[in-house]
């Protein structure tokens, strides 16, 4: 898997630590400012604020970025996140 890697930090939503970005599909993508992303533990939406991976959950205004496939995607990843729990911390 491609991405980049960072310092380590908390996801805002439920303070998973994250230390690398990547993007779906190029693996060599990585997220910038504005664009949207999931988190892996606990399946918020979040809203990348930087190319250093500092984020916000993501408010439904910015949401409307995402094409209607797009936001199924990360519909059907996070209902995958809600069947399969959170990680152990």
């Amino acid at each position: 898997m491609g991405g980049r890697a960072l310092p380590e930090r908390a996801n805002p939503c439920c303070g998973h630590l994250v230390d690398i970005l990547s993007g779906i599909g190029d693996c060599e993508a990585t997220p910038g400012p504005g664009d949207i992303g999931i988190c892996i533990n606990c399946g918020a939406l979040l809203c990348y604020e930087d190319e250093e991976g500092a984020s916000h959950v993501a408010w439904d205004w910015e949401l409307g970025v995402l094409d209607a496939r797009e936001l199924e995607v990360l519909r059907r990843a996070q209902r995958f996140i809600e069947s399969r729990g959170r990680a152990p911390s």
